[in-house]
């Protein structure tokens, strides 16, 4: 029969045995909780810096599209203006045009009055109102000849306000989004199994019988026995 320090040693190896098992078992479900915590916090913070991400992109791409919005306005302010003053300076011209032109027939005719009052007869008299009518028909090819000029530089001037309007408005472009993503939804570890720790503490119960007994055979070898609630020497 077993005597009690072999007893008491055995349970209380086992006991050690499985209160380690049992903190084993704790401490690896804590662990696993509190992996699992981290990685839920730090998918809400990557959340929050993805939503944070889209905003951000959407507000660079509104405030790129209001620039570009004010800056075709201005180009078009811009081309209509230019255009509004080549117009102005050509309807000016043929005003100018026209003026000089009445004032030229006008001095023209004030000459061949002159020149029929003079009593001048024959050839020198023809010579005289031929170089009148050459010198108006010449001013007014000349003013004519400007005036088309003015109209096609008029005309220039518009091509060239709106092919300036144009590179103006295509300075700009749409500001391109980056397409931000959702992250991914963390794997979370699964509960540890009771089972290996269960193995152990049941290893610990084993061990502690086996260390009883162990310490019992040793002291029956040193030729002590369990009698009467304590150990004696074997007789003999």
């Amino acid at each position: 029969m077993c005597g009690a320090v072999g007893i008491a040693l055995g349970v209380v190896s086992a006991g050690l045995g499985i209160m380690q098992a049992q903190a084993q078992y704790q401490a690896a479900q804590e662990q696993v909780r509190y992996n699992n915590q981290v990685a839920r916090q730090q998918y809400e913070v990557n959340m929050m810096n993805a939503e944070f991400a889209r905003q951000s992109e959407a507000q660079k791409a509104a405030a790129r599209q209001q620039q570009i919005e004010q800056n075709t306005a201005l180009a078009r302010a811009a081309e209509a203006e230019k255009i509004s003053q080549a117009r102005q300076q050509y309807v000016e011209k043929q005003l100018q045009t026209a003026q000089d032109k009445r004032e030229a027939d006008l001095e023209a005719r004030r000459a061949r009055g002159a020149l029929l009052a003079s009593g001048r007869t024959g050839n020198v008299m023809q010579t005289l109102l031929a170089d009148v009518d050459r010198q108006a028909g010449r001013f007014d090819y000349y003013s004519d000849r400007n005036l088309a000029f003015a109209g096609t530089r008029a005309q220039q001037q518009g091509r060239a306000a709106t092919i300036e309007r144009i590179n103006r408005v295509s300075s700009i472009q749409p500001y391109m989004q980056q397409t931000i993503l959702d992250p991914f939804e963390p794997v979370y570890q699964r509960a540890p199994s009771s089972t290996p720790y269960v193995l152990q503490g049941a290893g610990a119960v084993i061990g502690g019988v086996q260390t009883g007994l162990g310490i019992e055979a040793g002291i029956n070898q040193a030729g002590f026995q369990w009698k009467d609630g304590g150990y004696v020497r074997r007789p003999g």
